[in-house]
Parts: structure tokens; C-alpha cells; sequence
């Protein structure tokens, strides 16, 4: 089913409806803000789509005095700005005569009659979003740009934006300060932040959606977090977006009946000996998990048959899989006092090298991490509370995808800043304060043979540290009677630095330093 989320003008027309000066402020009200929706445009930024990311463009609030009666500050926008960073893009698609679409806001009740709501993420606002204020010279208002990335492979996403170039979308922000001016009727927010976007489509009649009002029934209450926020559960979904896609496909394969726990044991194989799938040169998926042991350290231990006699004890104690059974037992006697307090009866249905899952009979799962000293076993800090998910074939096919897309996002993410830095540098080395010992002979290459390798070994230094180097290498050129005023003042076209007139001034060999 759909909801209609309260949007800002519903909270505009809450105040009206109140006919006095009001002052919100979150600290005052158990650090709780007032979140609303707003409205705003996605566009598909043609033939830049890359290794699975379509980039798009997202337009959203403007600043200053709205149609729908609130007002934003220049600088209040700008404050809010970084925290659009690492933010979803969620979306729920359907079909509509025959082709996907996206839909609203949509949401189902759980068996606890919990509201939960079906957007999945769709893309990802990133670190490096570019957000900023931009003048629309055609609406003539200063609105807020930011470039986004779609996953193209985890969903039909990508398709219905490049079949529409332009969707329209809700942002959802988190008001902090906000205040009301009855005799002018103008809501002012005074600071905010920006929890994400979701993108909006057509109904199941092929209707656009079109966020309606709600009326005047409304309560305060009905603007907090928890009612009108889809982006509560998702605040730190995305940090951890990696570590929760690997505890979800690793209960999947462990419940998948095709070889599930021989598929858990090569993934715990490969972490041991710091491999991946594609340095394996031997057929692994018919063999048992005693075979892919012998298999694993035959190809990688690297010993002869000697030495695994002669020092088959030393591994006896030091390998984990062979005193996996003693760790076992010594968790399970861990667990006896949790047992005791929390009236449950657990059992230990996973074992890796660092932590440990068990469960109840209530389908309650709890992961805990724990430490080997010698030949005893400690837990380590707190357990945490686990999910378990039954995925379809499609299902986690979409989640590989997803997480392939994810580690796609970081890289791109990486040389991007990487990029950045590199033409922060080479700035750096281009200034002309430096162009006395920058120039290239005839064919383009650095006369001054320090300067010519701190250039090529730029990228080991940070910027700060790079102007450091240089302004050494200046000084050091000026020791050995390099005469740095007259080229950077008279900015000579000849390229060679000695007097090529035997009877003007000599140049000291100390340059231009003077001494008393």
C-alpha cells in the first residue's frame, strides 16, 4: 500500500492553522527534529555511465522564501550541504503496462504490525557529491545541485531513467531550528540537515504520483522521526551496506542445500591463506570440507612431506581447523551463564576465526566475537544482534550485484580524491615563484635535474609537504649561484641560467644572499 508522507507544506500549513509565533528547537524537544519531505528533480546525465554507476544529477530545495510558504537562508543551505554525503537514493519499482516504474512511497505492516517500508536503495549520494547552490537562470532561483550514482546492474533503475531522462523525487530533510511568524506567515528554517532521496514514479493506473496534502487534522507528533522518516533505518545502512550483504549471503549459502557449508568452508579457506577465487587452479566445488583442507594446503602451504611430519605437532597447535572441536566446547561453556540469565537454551551453529553465531528456539541469533591466548578462549567485547534473510535465486543475484556495485562506488570513490590530490600537486610545482628552476629545454624536458625527479615522485609527498621540497630546491639552486631575482622579476626568455655576457656582473656563487 501507499502512504502520503507529510511534506513542508504540510508543516506550513500546521503552523497556519496555530495562528501564533512559534520557536522549534530539537535540543529542546529530546533531541528529536521535525522531518518533512520536499520536492526536487533526478536527471540522467547522458554517456557518462561507468563501470556499473550511472551518474545523475539531483536538483533539490531552493534557497530563500518557497511557493509553499517556508524559507531557507543562503547560508543555512550551506550549512546543511555535507551532510547529503553518503546518503541512499531508494526507490520501489513495479510494473505498469508491461514496463517498470517507479512508485511512492510504499510501505506493509509487519506480523508485529510494524510499519515497514519497501524502498530499497537504489544509488548512493557519495562522499565526493559535488553538493552546491547553483543559480537556474530559467527559474531564477538559487537551487541545491548534487551529483548521485545509480547501480546499474542491482535493479531496473538505471533503465526507467534513461527512458525518462527526468523522474521526480522527495528529500527528505531533518528540521533541527525552525521558527513561525504569524503576522507574516512565514516558516523559517533556521538549521536542518538532509537524510536522503527517494525517487517518485506512477501509480498501478500509470497515474503520475503527485504528493498530495493531507488536510488540517494534523498533530506535531505526526512530523517526528519516527512517523515520518523512511530514512530512520537507513541512517547507517550504507556505512555498513558491505558487512551486512556478507552475513546475509553467508546465511543463504549456509541454508542453500547444494553445498552450502562446503561453500563456507573454501570462504574461510581462501581468508586463511589470503587468497581469492581466481588464484585457485584446482576444482573445489565437489569436495568435501576434509578434501578442501588437504587441497588448500598442498597448494599454498608450500612444505614438503618431511616437513609435515617432522613438524606436525607444531601444527596441531597452531592451525584452527584442527582444534576447531576444543573452541567449540570452550564457547558453549562461555554461554552457560547466558543461558542461565536470559532463561534460553542456545546452540552454536557457526564458528569462524575471530567470532561466532548461536541462536535460541525463538529465532533469536546473536553474533559474538572472542579471542584465543594459548589454550584458552575469551569473548571479546559485547554480542550483537543478527538477521537472518531467505533470498530467491533473483534475490541474491540483486544482492551480489549490489555489493559488487558497492566495492565499484569505493573505488571510483578513491581515485577520484586521488585524482584531485594529483592536480593539487601539480599546481603546486607550476606556480611561478618556482619558474626558475622549472624550465624545460627544447624538447620538453626539466633542465634542473632535482626538480625534474621531485616532479615525477610529486605523488609520494602531500601537498603541504610538496611545497616544502620545492621551496628547498629553490634555496639550494640560489646556493649554487643561481641568480633567483633577476628570473623571476624579469621573467627572461632565455632558457640557460649562467650570464651569457662575459662583461656584465659576475653572479655570486651564494645568488642573491647577502652577508653583513
Amino acid at each position: 500500500m501507499a502512504k502520503k508522507l507529510l511534506f513542508l507544506e504540510d508543516l506550513y500549513e500546521f503552523y497556519i492553522n496555530k495562528k501564533e509565533d512559534i520557536r522549534f528547537s530539537s535540543i529542546e524537544n529530546d533531541n528529536s527534529p521535525i522531518v518533512v519531505q520536499t520536492h526536487g528533480n533526478l536527471n540522467f546525465e547522458k554517456n557518462t555511465v561507468s563501470d556499473g554507476l550511472m551518474p545523475v544529477v539531483l536538483q533539490a530545495c531552493h534557497t530563500q522564501k518557497n511557493i509553499n510558504g517556508s524559507n531557507i537562508n543562503d547560508d543555512v543551505m550551506e550549512d546543511a550541504l555535507p551532510s547529503f554525503c553518503n546518503r541512499p537514493i531508494l526507490g520501489y519499482i513495479h510494473t505498469v503496462n508491461g514496463q517498470p516504474e517507479f512508485y511512492t512511497h510504499n510501505l506493509h505492516l509487519d506480523d508485529d504490525g510494524n510499519v515497514v517500508y519497501d524502498e530499497v536503495p537504489l544509488g548512493i549520494i557519495p562522499e565526493s557529491c559535488n553538493a552546491k547552490i547553483v543559480y537556474d537562470e530559467e527559474k531564477q532561483k538559487k537551487y541545491v545541485n548534487i551529483k548521485g550514482y545509480i547501480f546499474e546492474e542491482y535493479s531496473k533503475a538505471a533503465e526507467i531513467l534513461k527512458r525518462e531522462n527526468e523522474c521526480s523525487v522527495s528529500v527528505e530533510l531533518a528540521i533541527e531550528e525552525l521558527s513561525f511568524n504569524a503576522k507574516e506567515n512565514i516558516l523559517n528554517i533556521e538549521k536542518f540537515h538532509f537524510n536522503g532521496v527517494t525517487i517518485l514514479g506512477k501509480t498501478e493506473d500509470g497515474d503520475v504520483v503527485r504528493p498530495g496534502m493531507v488536510g488540517s487534522n494534523i498533530k506535531i507528533g505526526d512530523f517526528s522521526q519516527d512517523t515520518n522518516s523512511i530514512f530512520e533505518n537507513y541512517e547507517n545502512k550504507l556505512d555498513s551496506l558491505r558487512e551486512r550483504l556478507d552475513e546475509i549471503i553467508s546465511h543463504f549459502e549456509k541454508n542453500d542445500k547444494k553445498g552450502g557449508m562446503q561453500m563456507s568452508k573454501f570462504e574461510e579457506l581462501l581468508k586463511k591463506y589470503d587468497k581469492t577465487v581466481d588464484d585457485i587452479d584446482f576444482d573445489y566445488e565437489s569436495l568435501s570440507d576434509e578434501e578442501l583442507e588437504v587441497a588448500f594446503q598442498k597448494a599454498f602451504d608450500g612444505n614438503s612431506d618431511t616437513d609435515n611430519v617432522t613438524n606436525e605437532d607444531n601444527k596441531f597447535t597452531k592451525t584452527f581447523e584442527l582444534s576447531h572441536d576444543d573452541i567449540r566446547c570452550a564457547l558453549y561453556n562461555l554461554l552457560i551463564p547466558f543461558e542461565e540469565s536470559d532463561n534460553a537454551d542456545y546452540w552454536i551453529s557457526d564458528v569462524y576465526d575471530t567470532y561466532f553465531i548461536y541462536e535460541d528456539w525463538n529465532n533469536h541469533i546473536y553474533g559474538q566475537k572472542y579471542d584465543v591466548d594459548g589454550d584458552n578462549v575469551a569473548f571479546d567485547g559485547e554480542r550483537y544482534n543478527l538477521h537472518r534473510e531467505f533470498l530467491t535465486d533473483s534475490e541474491f543475484a540483486e544482492l551480489q550485484s549490489m555489493r559488487s556495485n558497492y566495492a565499484a562506488l569505493v573505488d571510483f570513490k578513491n581515485e577520484t580524491e586521488a585524482k584531485e590530490l594529483h592536480s593539487q600537486r601539480e599546481e603546486v610545482l607550476a606556480d611561478k615563484a618556482y619558474e626558475i628552476i622549472s624550465a624545460k629545454d627544447d624538447e620538453g624536458n626539466f633542465i634542473n635535474e632535482p626538480f625534474a625527479k621531485l616532479y615525477e615522485n610529486m605523488d609520494k609527498y602531500s601537498p603541504e609537504d610538496l611545497i616544502k621540497e620545492v621551496k628547498i630546491l629553490v634555496g639550494e639552486y640560489a646556493l649554487q649561484g643561481g641568480d633567483v631575482e633577476t628570473k623571476v622579476e624579469k621573467k627572461s626568455a632565455v632558457k640557460h641560467f649562467s650570464n651569457p655576457n662575459g662583461n656584465e656582473k659576475k653572479t655570486s656563487k651564494y645568488g642573491t644572499l647577502k652577508f653583513k
